[in-house]
């Protein structure tokens, strides 16, 4: 029964982060709900590596090292998230008219959602307690992807996908909490390597940290709606640090 329970809730955690394709029924060429849900992603990006990412990934690779090893060890894993984003801009198709990595930003995002919902069907599947510990986090991992999924499909609306193609895309990020639920029933290889978890971590820090400093510092450079902004730190920081408390 707690297996059917939990893949049930990865399907639907997974699902979840379509509703971020409610953007392409509100949005229309609205700039202003541009600048406020790529305000509540960049703090989103910004609370999730410094309240969650961060500490799992020093509470994994405590197993194996001691405090100053284990942040030499993270240290290491961000260079190599930073890489891993590098090395595949460079293998895009570049564009002559527009050089800039912001162009292949969906790119770059869906690679982080993936990451990010295969680490919750692994934690959704080892989840310890009762229902409620698990109803709970279900809860918690729901609103970390409908900020997901709404920066998303911004990002998709921007680059002028059409629903058809954003939804293959968001669908495609969202298997990936299945695939991480069905690794984990071989606990030895997965969860239970706590270096393995503790690595994943610590690249998707650094490739977190790749995408605030190259491409949401731009953007808030050149965007001129203050209000707009503003409002989006604060809904995206009151969404992230209430799941956080659950």
């Amino acid at each position: 029964m707690r297996s059917f329970v939990g893949v049930c809730s990865i399907i639907l955690l997974g699902s979840s982060i379509l509703l971020g394709l409610l953007v392409f029924k509100y949005a229309g060429d609205n700039k202003k709900l541009y600048s406020f849900v790529d305000s509540m992603g960049l703090i989103g990006f910004v609370l999730l590596g410094i309240f969650y990412l961060f500490a799992e990934c020093i509470n994994f690779l405590e197993g194996n090292y001691n405090l100053v090893q284990c942040y030499s060890y993270l240290f290491l894993m961000v260079l190599l998230g930073i890489f891993v984003i590098k090395v595949i801009l460079y293998f895009l198709p570049k564009k002559e008219d527009r050089a800039s990595d912001f162009i292949y930003s969906y790119v770059i995002l869906s690679l982080i959602g993936a990451l990010i919902i295969f680490i919750e069907g692994v934690i959704v599947y080892n989840t310890k307690g009762n229902y409620l510990n698990l109803f709970l986090l279900f809860v918690k991992f729901f609103l970390y992807n409908f900020v997901l999924g709404s920066v998303l499909s911004t990002n998709f609306k921007k680059h002028h996908f059409g629903l058809i193609k954003s939804f293959k895309y968001l669908l495609g990020v969202s298997i990936f909490g299945i695939f991480g639920y069905l690794i984990s029933f071989n606990e030895n290889f997965l969860y239970k390597n706590s270096l393995f978890m503790g690595s994943i971590l610590g690249v998707l820090i650094g490739i977190l940290f790749y995408v605030i400093i190259v491409i949401y510092v731009d953007y808030f450079k050149e965007n001129k709606n203050s209000t707009a902004k503003t409002l989006g730190l604060v809904v995206g920081g009151i969404i992230l640090l209430l799941s956080n408390l659950l």
